[in-house]
């Protein structure tokens, strides 16, 4: 018999995803999360804790990346009720959020390769400067 095409892990995590997703933008009312949305859930095989990646729909400033991580901690038992309800399992997972930067890494690279970006700081090269 052929192993099964997804983990048990995988699906759940899959689960997750849908939940958190439909709270976002459905129930959520907090300004600090609007245009925020799941990059990706990565769930281990012991279901233990779900790790929900997220990001922004536009660039934005540190600052309110973290004001969002606040609300996310703020909303954190309305996030597990839900996931509970929907999931109907023995042990429900915990949720723990986390700032997506591959995609600010992937953007910056984007421009690095247009051109658009400004390069790191060139190394001094004269040799009469100080050192």
């Amino acid at each position: 018999m052929a192993p099964p095409a997804f983990k048990r892990s995988d699906r759940v995590a899959g689960e997750v995803r849908d939940v958190v997703t439909a709270l976002l933008r459905e129930k959520v009312s907090d300004p600090r999360l609007k245009g925020v949305y799941v990059t990706r859930v990565e769930m281990p095989r012991d279901m233990h804790v779900a790790w929900v990646g997220w990001h922004f729909l536009t660039d934005v400033a540190p600052a309110r990346v973290e004001a969002a991580e606040k609300a996310f901690k703020k909303a954190d038992g309305l996030f597990g009720a839900a996931i509970a309800r929907v999931l109907k399992m023995k042990r429900v997972p915990s949720v723990a959020f986390r700032y997506d930067s591959g995609i600010d890494h992937e953007r910056h690279i984007e421009a690095l390769l247009a051109g658009d970006a400004p390069k790191a700081p060139a190394e001094n090269k004269d040799p009469d400067a100080e050192q």
